[in-house]
């Protein structure tokens, strides 16, 4: 996560803090990292790694300094989201990240975490295991995608091989939407093409998938996508779903089944779709 877009509260305590010193890097938290609907972040110095976290309603962030407590942690991966199991100030937390973070994720591990560095996972609290008081998670071995994180480590549900380019499955995904009221308007034709820039080849290919496949096949087709792929075509079929000024109920039912049947967090969708729905409100202006 770029540090720039971190709430100013946080940037102004991290100044307070350490002056102008610049983060190793930043994770953003699904939620608090209390496990609550809210927001949180993982702020990585040289030296030391700092947990920032507020619940929804609340207004100011928690801040709590991982210290030593963070050597023994594990990092895990359960479907779309990575979890750091840890301890922090004697309580035990299971911090939930988006896939999307593995890069500053591995950063922290590799810094903080010997386990991560070597490979050992059984160093710490691993998965299937449990902190001293914590509920146990009725796993007596770790699933397959459960591994450790490092560096060099790129984690990815395995549901085979690509099949179709991700270009062309944008470019497909965003034509079912638009074709849902049976009636691709003219904006939303020139949004596909030029969100593509124009690329006749992978316009070719996609409007052949198309025709070609149904939607049924176009969500098989999209799981082995990574999570910021799945994002960036959900955000992009909201964005042509109102192109015409209206957001039907097709088009609704087609990107809902596109968020449960590839298991986006329903955060991400809410906040992608509020976002687009301003973007988009220009009566206002």
């Amino acid at each position: 996560m770029n540090i720039n877009f971190l709430p100013m509260k946080v940037k102004d305590e991290l100044k307070r803090r350490f002056a102008d010193k610049i983060p190793i890097t930043v994770a953003r938290t699904s939620g608090s990292i209390e496990g609550d609907t809210g927001e949180g972040y993982a702020i990585a110095f040289d030296d030391k790694l700092l947990f920032f976290s507020r619940k929804t309603g609340e207004n100011e962030f928690s801040v709590r300094d991982a210290a030593g407590d963070i050597a023994s942690a594990k990092i895990r991966r359960e479907g779309f989201n990575i979890f750091m199991d840890t301890r922090l100030g004697g309580k035990g937390y299971n911090i939930r990240f988006s896939s999307s973070e593995q890069e500053d994720i591995a950063k922290i591990a590799d810094k903080f975490i010997p386990a991560a560095k070597t490979g050992n996972a059984g160093a710490g609290a691993g998965a299937g295991e449990t902190h001293p008081n914590e509920t146990p998670r009725n796993q007596e071995t770790p699933p397959p995608e459960d591994r450790v994180y490092s560096a060099d480590t790129r984690i990815v549900e395995d549901h085979g091989p690509l099949r179709v380019a991700p270009a062309v499955l944008l470019a497909a995904g965003m034509m079912f939407i638009a074709k849902s009221d049976d009636n691709i308007a003219k904006e939303e034709d020139f949004y596909i093409t030029s969100l593509l820039n124009y690329d006749k080849e992978i316009l070719r290919k996609a409007l052949e998938y198309f025709r070609m496949n149904d939607f049924d096949a176009f969500l098989r087709d999209s799981r082995p996508l990574d999570e910021a792929q799945r994002l960036c075509i959900l955000a992009n079929m909201i964005e042509i779903a109102m192109k015409d000024g209206k957001f039907t109920g097709a088009e609704q039912k087609m990107i809902s089944r596109f968020v449960t049947e590839l298991g986006i967090d329903n955060s991400f969708f809410d906040t992608i779709k509020e976002v687009l729905l301003i973007k988009n409100k220009t009566s206002i202006l």
